[in-house]
């Protein structure tokens, strides 16, 4: 990927973080049941682990 590639991919996956942190603070129109909570914080770390990966390979192309 080029440096410009990591740049846009990194701006689309805080967005998706940003956006699965709103949906953890915000109180839900129901209770979530425990495997749609278990579900969202999956999905919310491994955008965040994705974000690590991404930010250190842009850095090492810097």
């Amino acid at each position: 990927m080029t440096e410009e590639d990591l740049k846009q991919l990194l701006k689309l996956q805080m967005k998706q973080a940003t956006e699965l942190l709103s949906l953890d603070t915000t109180k839900p129109d129901r209770p979530w049941k425990v495997s749609e909570y278990r579900s969202h914080r999956s999905t919310l770390f491994q955008v965040l682990k994705a974000i690590r990966k991404n930010s250190i390979e842009l850095e090492k192309q810097s």
